[in-house]
């Protein structure tokens, strides 16, 4: 609003910058204002005109007035948005008493419990200082609390502009019932505002705001009148009893609620501290005092020589009941707080004792299943190593028979070696140029003199002389294999049979021993035992001549970690001295064992990780 004072002197209406453009006041109309240093306003500043005691601050009196002309400004604002305006009844007014005494208000601190007990429910609220120095009078008062309250309206940036909002707050169709409370602060310096307001349906009546009109002329009785209109006053008190009945009446209504309370749950004063029983007393002693004092009151209310005492006494009489409701609102809180404590034990209890009885369930189920797991693996377990065993002695089984085809290998090892031995002192006597000669049989009409030993004749071209027989290779071990040159026997024209050479034939791959499961599960720390590939073939490949030729045209000799060619070794097959078809096999029969149960056996070994 920017109106001037519709010529009033005291101001109704406070500036409120516009909503778009909050923090700027160069709209403001500088006659809007209070201007204590006018000269009309110098009769305020008389002895006697409405001072204020600097020491004890505001009375009730002056406090219920600032509040009325600031809620009075603040509803202007409002109506002036299209805004329903605030009401503010007497209990509201003495409950925003109480929420400013507090020390949290001081602090600025919203405390809910504070709030709580002080209205009995959340309410909206802003919370500020007046500056009480230099404060002498009530146009002071207003002066440095419209300061305030155009602070909060209209510089609130820090605040997010709450208080503002606060202050607007759209209502819609609800005169919400609003307060403002003030209180010194020890140190005389401060007045602590605060400005309560929620939206429930509040009992409106009577409004204290319709006293406004006592207060907006705000000017000293001048002239030399001294005749003074009670009436208004008159009516006012005549409002206020009734408020006074109306609250008279909750707090009997509270009363018999706490008695029917205390009979539900067995209580007495016993159960109460000195303390409590003292308020409990003491409050109780008030409110008859109050209704006593009440009765008598209302038969002299029309005498004009009581108004005054009666309105004295009532503002006596209302700031006491103010404090026995504080007091007894405490005991009824106290006696709560104590019933819910002691419902909140035993549910806490029974819970306790519900969870105990299902972890005990839970114990004892686990106990069963862990039980049963441990009857299960013992007999896996013991199932295991029967079976373990019984591989175990199968295996065994065939390692004795392996161990007996050795011997037998061994033992034809040992005639082939005999008849390897005469072969060689063959060739050695051929090298020593002596000539073999073959018995006249009796076949042929003449005796033919041998030629010197050559590579065999394969039947399909003419004996040919042979080159000077290389002396055999007997003592290279490396890893390139050396095809030997060793002399054979002559062919002297004659059939003997068998004593032909012959490319040997490729034995038979014998059957792979069955080494079955060689590990025994069930035993921690062991694994199943692998082949070392770096000494032996593995099981997957057949330990023959045949296998090995027919996948890789490679002859595997595992004594000797040579690998040779399938043509390497027909050539070297060729160039040995033949001495019969039996031992030819009992050679290819040791090779083929050699490779099979030799040094494929001596390296098997078995890890551990």
């Amino acid at each position: 609003m920017n109106a001037d004072s519709n010529g009033n002197i005291v101001e109704q209406n406070i500036y409120v910058t516009p909503d778009n453009d909050k923090g700027s006041y160069s709209g403001v109309n500088r006659n809007h204002s209070i201007a204590p240093s006018s000269s009309v306003y110098d009769p305020y500043y008389e002895d006697g005109m409405d001072t204020v005691n600097s020491q004890t601050g505001l009375t009730d009196a002056q406090k219920q007035e600032l509040a009325i002309l600031m809620l009075n400004q603040i509803n202007h604002a409002r109506m002036d948005r299209g805004l329903k305006p605030f009401v503010m009844t007497e209990q509201k007014y003495q409950q925003a008493q109480v929420r400013a005494s507090q020390h949290s208000a001081e602090v600025f601190d919203h405390n809910q419990d504070d709030i709580n007990s002080a209205f009995g429910q959340d309410q909206y609220e802003n919370l500020a200082y007046i500056d009480a120095n230099n404060i002498t009078n009530m146009l002071d008062a207003l002066s440095s609390a419209d300061n305030t309250l155009s602070s909060m309206l209209n510089a609130d940036a820090s605040s997010d502009w709450g208080h503002r909002e606060n202050f607007l707050e759209d209502t819609g169709t609800l005169s919400a019932n609003a307060a403002f409370g003030m209180h010194l602060t020890d140190d005389g310096q401060y007045y602590v505002l605060t400005f309560d307001y929620d939206l429930s349906n509040p009992d409106s009546t009577p409004n204290m705001m319709d006293r406004i009109a006592q207060y907006q002329a705000m000017g000293p009785i001048t002239g030399d009148s001294h005749v003074v209109d009670n009436s208004a006053k008159i009516n006012d008190l005549n409002n206020q009893i009734s408020n006074l009945q109306n609250t008279l009446a909750s707090q009997q209504s509270k009363l018999q609620n706490l008695q029917a309370q205390k009979a539900n749950v067995q209580f007495d004063l016993s159960q109460l501290n000195a303390d409590q029983q003292a308020e409990y007393n003491n409050a109780k002693y008030t409110l008859n005092t109050i209704n006593d004092w009440k009765n008598g009151q209302l038969a002299n209310i029309n005498k004009d020589g009581h108004v005054q005492e009666a309105i004295n006494k009532l503002n006596q009489a209302k700031t006491s009941l103010t404090a026995e409701q504080s007091k007894l609102a405490q005991a009824n809180q106290d006696l709560k707080n104590a019933t819910d404590m002691q419902t909140q034990a035993d549910t806490n209890l029974q819970q306790a004792k519900d969870g105990l009885a299902q972890l005990n369930q839970v114990l004892a189920t686990k106990q069963a299943a862990l039980q049963t797991a441990k009857d299960n693996a013992n007999a896996s377990a013991n199932q295991a190593v029967k079976d373990a065993q019984a591989k175990l002695d199968k295996i065994n089984g065939k390692i004795a028979d392996l161990n007996k085809a050795i011997e037998a290998t061994k033992a034809t090892i040992s005639n082939a070696q005999a008849q390897l031995d005469k072969d060689n002192q063959k060739i050695t006597d051929i090298k020593n140029g002596q000539k073999p000669t073959n018995p006249n049989k009796g076949d042929d009409s003449q005796t033919t003199t041998p030629t010197n030993p050559s590579k065999p004749n394969t039947g399909s071209q003419p004996t040919t002389t042979p080159s000077e027989p290389s002396k055999p290779d007997s003592g290279n071990k490396g890893d390139k294999p050396v095809t030997p040159t060793n002399p054979v026997k002559p062919n002297n024209g004659k059939d003997e049979g068998n004593s032909q050479p012959t490319t040997p034939t490729n034995p038979t791959t014998p059957a792979k021993p069955d080494h079955g499961n060689a590990s025994i599960s069930g035993q921690a720390g062991h694994k199943p035992a692998t082949s070392d590939n770096s000494s032996q073939t593995a099981d997957s490949n057949a330990n023959s001549e045949t296998s090995a030729s027919q996948s890789n045209g490679q002859v595997s000799v595992s004594d000797a970690g040579v690998t040779m060619t399938r043509e390497q070794y027909k050539a070297q097959r060729n160039e040995l001295p033949q001495t019969g078809n039996e031992n030819s096999k009992a050679v290819i029969a040791l090779g083929v064992l050699a490779g099979m149960f030799g040094l494929s056996l001596a390296s098997k070994g078995k890890k551990e990780f």
